[in-house]
């Protein structure tokens, strides 16, 4: 009896966190469309960020089978941003890319464009088709014919980050050949 009532608790428990967490994602992204989230504009290395974002996800990429890779680029490449919030849409962008890549290799990279930076997420999935690349920012969204998990807020909150930030969002065709997931912001003066 002990050994059931533990796995009930532990189930709950982990009821309770993802709840818990659907409800945080709904509240920033609240805090974000009213136009009430301040950003804390500080000056963020994109490399670094990056291979931040890569070691938090690493565990996460090993458990679905993925590789993620982090591409060279730019070392004293700098952003103005909040750096909290730029890891945030960067994780939901590498988590969304990790369950749709099937098992295979995510790449996290970035380039220098015309006074903005613009980070890319590429996966070898089944891709995002041509007219559901817009909608795939919109809240609860997902893509018909995925049976995956997740509850359709982490691409919204991407998009109203980057948005906060002056930025742009979009999906594309990734050379790996599943989606390419984007983000720009302002390069640092």
């Amino acid at each position: 009896i002990m050994d059931r009532q533990q796995d009930l608790l532990a189930t709950a428990r982990s009821d309770c966190e993802r709840l818990q967490s659907v409800v945080e994602e709904l509240l920033e992204l609240a805090r974000l469309e009213s136009g009430a989230a301040t950003l804390a504009l500080s000056k963020v290395n994109v490399a670094e960020a990056l291979r931040d974002a890569v070691a938090r996800l690493e565990p996460r990429a090993r458990q679905l089978g993925s590789r993620l890779v982090a591409l060279q680029g730019d070392g004293l490449l700098e952003v103005d941003a909040d750096a909290a919030r730029l890891a945030r849409a960067v994780d939901n962008l590498i988590e969304n890319a990790l369950v749709h890549s099937g098992g295979s290799d995510v790449e996290v990279g970035f380039e220098s464009q015309h006074g903005t930076v613009r980070i890319f997420v590429d996966d070898a999935g089944r891709g995002i088709p041509q007219e559901l690349r817009e909608r795939v920012f919109s809240k609860f969204f997902r893509v018909p014919g995925t049976t995956k998990q997740g509850n359709g807020l982490g691409l919204s909150i991407v998009r109203d980050i980057v948005n906060a930030h002056g930025g742009e969002v979009g999906a594309a065709d990734s050379p790996l050949g599943g989606a390419r997931v984007w983000l720009t912001i302002p390069k640092a003066p």
